[in-house]
């Protein structure tokens, strides 16, 4: 899927990347990966980011996240870019 994360308050903040499945949990703001551990495929990666985006939309294959500040767009661009290290390390040494 890909992401687009953008700044409210930096117009010009425009970070883009591509994840092999991010899901979000609108009921309670929470963004997750899938993370699988050995044999147990269920594991996620979990990340609420505070403060809370302004919008998150989700079309066909692409997510857009607009927070307010460039600080926080930031933020969950880092964090993008961890867990998808860290999942794509799950489905390599996955068994089963």
């Amino acid at each position: 899927m890909h992401v687009v994360v953008a700044s409210a308050e930096v117009e010009s903040y425009d970070f883009r990347t591509y994840v092999y499945y991010i899901g979000y949990e609108k009921q309670n703001f929470n963004f997750y990966m899938p993370r699988p551990m050995g044999d147990d495929w269920l594991q996620r990666i979990n990340h609420k980011p505070l403060p809370l985006p302004m919008i998150v939309r989700i079309q066909e294959k692409t997510m857009f996240v607009l927070f307010h500040s460039r600080a926080s767009a930031e933020k969950f661009s880092e964090w993008l870019v961890r867990a998808e290290t860290e999942a794509q390390e799950g489905y390599r040494t996955m068994r089963g």
